[in-house]
């Protein structure tokens, strides 16, 4: 008897995935006036690709069950999530992972909310694959690079290194533990895509750990590149004095500069 090839069905939930990433991309770009980077978009479709494979080695049968007409709808969701979470980042400016520069009480309920989730997915899915050995095995070296990933970052920060943790970072390692044949899940899987496309095209895929720099740079009025190694800057609204990365942040504010090059 001769299996049932469900190559097309993988083909085309495969496809869905990857269109929906490069309309969003583009709609960021559109609606907030950004710069349409190429590669920003190839990193998103790199990982939606690999993503999507990886993710399906434990449980096949995802795939198909999101080749039922209704997971469609799942398409606005994964844009609404990406717009709403670059909405939100203009508006909620004072929440940051980017620890020793404004780590707040909101962003480290965001933590712990994180780790409270995590201790779920990892019991709900060691629970589901005890009787899985491919699926008892992924989770197992999902758990490691967690591990890993929870103990470097505590080096670097009792090391005083920038760490950053970056949410389309997070967003993309949620991604590769959803691998549940569950609609909750998949919601979860779609939701975690839709942010780390977000975070890309917004921002790139920076670095988590690195290294403190000595020279700085920027670009002037006449877009003449420029380094330097101190600034001093003074402000008629001190109290709102904060670089966080939006533009409304850089009103009323002078600044001075030395070891200033070309």
């Amino acid at each position: 008897m001769f299996q049932e090839d469900y190559s097309h069905i993988y083909a085309f939930v495969l496809l869905v995935f990857l269109l929906t990433s490069g309309i969003t991309w583009g709609l960021i770009g559109y609606i907030y006036n950004d710069k349409y980077n190429l590669d920003r978009l190839l990193v998103i479709l790199f990982n939606t690709t690999n993503v999507l494979i990886v993710t399906s080695v434990v449980e096949p049968e995802r795939l198909k069950k999101m080749f039922r007409p209704v997971y469609l709808l799942l398409i606005p969701v994964y844009v609404a999530v990406a717009l709403s979470f670059r909405y939100a980042g203009l508006v909620l400016t004072n929440v940051t992972l980017n620890f020793r520069e404004r780590m707040g009480m909101v962003s480290l309920l965001i933590l712990v909310i994180l780790f409270l989730a995590l201790c779920f997915h990892f019991s709900y899915h060691f629970l589901r694959y005890k009787k899985n050995k491919i699926g008892l095995i992924y989770f197992a070296m999902y758990l490691s690079l967690w591990v890993l990933f929870i103990g470097t970052s505590t080096v670097a920060y009792f090391e005083s290194q920038p760490l950053h943790l970056h949410h389309y970072a997070l967003a993309l390692m949620l991604s590769y533990g959803f691998t549940a044949n569950h609609s909750f899940f998949i919601l979860g899987f779609v939701v975690c895509l839709a942010v780390m496309n977000e975070g890309i095209t917004t921002w790139g895929a920076d670095l988590l750990y690195q290294q403190k720099p000595n020279v700085f740079y920027f670009v002037d009025k006449n877009n003449t590149a420029m380094s330097y190694t101190h600034m001093n800057c003074a402000s008629s609204t001190p109290f709102r004095f904060n670089f966080w990365g939006h533009r409304h942040d850089y009103d009323h504010v002078s600044c001075s500069f030395s070891g200033l090059t070309k």
